[in-house]
């Protein structure tokens, strides 16, 4: 029903429109260009008609033990420790209520969580998945799938590798 595939030149993206002015600006001015010089690696979903109906960003970061929350804070180094950050995630407007949201965040995951099996190749290390959510009722979207707000910064939430990993074993 969907495909998820890399951003490309080719894409018409001046069509894309969401609630968040910030999360549309971004993706027709910057996303290519950020995944092009690996920045941000930046995924769109496309219907059968190759309409873009949504896009996530997401990229390398890290995060510090004393920032978690603390049932995550547990038994782990002092020292910031690997994450991959999902900075943007957004659909089109007229996608709302249809599922694409919770998709593009499913693929995102999966991505994630193929990175953590690559055995041909050492990966970089990572433990968290963080998300930028850009206002409460992201926030609250990023909760209904297990992710978990940091207690000082509350838009920024977190999920362990492992909850994808079992999630997806499921």
């Amino acid at each position: 029903m969907y495909r998820f595939v890399p951003i490309a030149k080719s894409m018409a993206v001046n069509h894309f429109q969401c609630e968040q002015e910030e999360l549309v600006s971004y993706f027709k001015k910057y996303a290519r260009q950020n995944h092009e010089k690996r920045i941000a690696t930046c995924i769109v979903c496309l219907d059968q008609a190759d309409q873009i109906l949504g896009y996530y960003t997401f990229a390398m970061a890290q995060v510090a033990k004393q920032n978690l929350p603390p049932d995550l804070a547990k038994g782990i180094p002092g020292y910031p420790l690997g994450a991959v950050r999902i900075g943007r995630l957004a659909r089109d407007r007229s996608m709302k209520g249809k599922g694409v949201g919770e998709a593009l965040l499913r693929d995102c995951l999966q991505k994630v969580a193929a990175l953590t099996s690559q055995k041909e190749v050492s990966m970089p290390a990572f433990r968290f998945i963080l998300v930028d959510a850009k206002n409460d009722y992201a926030a609250r979207f990023y909760e209904s799938f297990g992710f978990v707000r940091f207690p000082v910064t509350p838009n920024l939430l977190v999920m362990t590798v492992e909850t994808i990993l079992k999630a997806s074993r499921c």
